[in-house]
């Protein structure tokens, strides 16, 4: 079997869990292999079925590149995962290294797309993301988890959020839900504080 069709088949039995094929083809070829991206460019970890965390496991064992970002949109597995809502497989990934701040072309964190989800068993999701990330980042559109949350009127993820804040950063949380308030209402407020305050309301490192 040529290389070309090799990936591909690789590609195909991670998107069906198919994982006797999976082991069978990723034993037989050259190491390096399971990085490789198929006809789409998309490689075994980016297509896997989300709901096989033993897929995962495989493809892991193999050296599987965690946080390679999706060419069109620059998700990763994780976020795919995060909004999917397997947590067996978020949780595996984590325990691996995959990378909880990873963003997409919009700014997203994995946790951006689990709020904006919603659903109640996606509290899971974020408490777990909880543990690498602060779930105060930002996306491009300067949008919390919250944010998103509160737009897609998910209130069980809003109350689990807030609650969260609340618990871990209290102090944080009160300043900065009041602020961002205000600046809502008077739209250049933003220009009266500084650069270095608005960083760490929005949750982002001093530059």
């Amino acid at each position: 079997m040529a290389e070309q069709e090799t990936i591909d088949a690789m590609t195909s039995a991670a998107a069906k869990a198919d994982d006797a094929a999976l082991v069978k083809i990723l034993d037989g070829a050259p190491p390096g292999i399971v990085n490789r991206p198929n006809i789409y460019d998309r490689t075994a970890i980016q297509v896997m079925n989300s709901d096989s965390p033993s897929t995962a496991r495989i493809l892991i064992d193999h050296g599987a590149d965690l946080d390679r970002p999706d060419p069109s949109v620059q998700r990763t597995i994780l976020h795919d995962i995060a909004e999917r809502g397997c947590i067996e497989t978020l949780n595996l990934l984590l325990e691996h290294g995959a990378n909880a701040t990873a963003r997409d072309n919009m700014g997203n964190t994995p946790a951006h797309l689990a709020a904006e989800k919603g659903g109640s068993y996606r509290i899971q999701i974020l408490d777990r993301l909880s543990q690498n990330c602060t779930l105060t980042e930002v996306n491009a559109a300067g949008k919390t988890p919250l944010d998103l949350a509160n737009e897609g009127n998910h209130r069980e993820v809003v109350e689990w959020l807030q609650n969260f804040y609340t618990r871990v950063f209290p102090l944080q949380f009160l300043v900065r839900r009041v602020i961002t308030m205000r600046v809502r209402v008077i739209n250049n407020l933003h220009n009266l504080l500084p650069s270095i305050l608005i960083d760490y309301l929005h949750g982002r490192r001093p530059k």
